[in-house]
Order: structure tokens, then sequence, then C-alpha cells
């Protein structure tokens, strides 16, 4: 059931699957817990190779495997953390049925904002919003802190970032 008022903006979108990888590499990556735990693991990994390069004059056998053990695990962290977390959600993308390709419609009024898809509408106040992250390409308006409806910058009509700024600003979002 829509509210009887004029929405102030009307978006229309799609979630595509670069889309949602670069949702979930903003999550695990971007901000958070998961932009702490990356740099932490990293600086771990990097204390504990200069740890081994400082050890490696005093060992009994000179092993080059000592040596190469670290970057080897510093490598595959990175590597998990990059091409491995793109190519996992890009999985999930796929298996899931419900979203993938999903078109939405999103109105945008002064206190809330009304989806709608194939699957059903929703209502949301904005105060009820985890957080809304402003990213160079798209817009999350966080509903919990692993989901988000993603909205592409390119696909808002001209004032509709603004407004979405302003409501960041005004709930403290």
């Amino acid at each position: 059931m829509e509210t009887e008022t004029n929405p102030l903006f009307k978006i229309s979108g799609k979630l595509t699957e670069e889309d949602y990888v670069r949702l979930c590499r903003f999550l695990v990556r971007g901000q958070g817990k998961g932009r702490r735990s990356f740099i932490i693991y990293t600086c771990i990994f990097s204390v504990f190779l200069l740890l081994c390069i400082i050890a490696y004059p005093f060992l009994p056998e000179k092993n080059v495997v000592f040596l190469l053990c670290p970057f080897i695990v510093l490598a595959m962290y990175l590597w998990a953390m990059t091409i491995g977390l793109d190519r996992r959600s890009a999985r999930t993308y796929r298996k899931n049925k419900l979203q993938a390709d999903l078109e939405f419609n999103l109105s945008l009024f002064e206190d809330h904002y009304e989806g709608a898809s194939e699957f059903g509408y929703d209502n949301i106040p904005y105060e009820k919003l985890y957080k809304i992250f402003d990213t160079p390409t798209n817009i999350y308006l966080m509903l919990a802190p692993g989901q988000a409806t993603v909205l592409r910058k390119e696909d808002l009509p001209e004032g509709a970032l603004e407004f979405i700024r302003q409501i960041k600003e005004k709930y403290h979002l």
C-alpha cells in the first residue's frame, strides 16, 4: 500500500553483479571492522615477516624456505581479501535467484522511503536505517550491518544525491 502523498524523488534501479561485488568489497574492506581487520592482519603479517628476516642470519642452517613462508602466507591473505573476495561475492550473487538482476523502484519521501520489486514492498523510515554510505559510485542505504539497498549514483535523478546526504546528516547516519 503506497503512501498517498507524492514522493520527492523516484528512482528505478537494478541490482547487478558488479554492484553486489562492490557492496561486498565495501562491507569487508571499506568500513568499520572489516577495514580494521584488514589493516591489523596486514600489519601482523608484516611484523612476522620482519621478525623472520631479522632471525634469518642467526639460524644454524640458512634455509630460504624459512624466508619464503611469510611471503607466501601474506600473498595468500592479500589474494583472499581482494581477488578471492570478488570471486566469492560474484558466485554468491549468481546463486541467489531472488536478488540476481532484481529490478526495483524506490520513492524517496521527506521522512521515509518506499521500495517495490516483484517480490514485495517496503516502507522504511529513515530513522530506522542503520547507516548511509556514500561511495564514489554508489549510495548504500544500510538496513543492517550486512544488508543494504544499493543505489547507483548515475541512476539518481537531479537533486536526489543532495537529498540523501541531507538525510544522512539529519538522522546522523
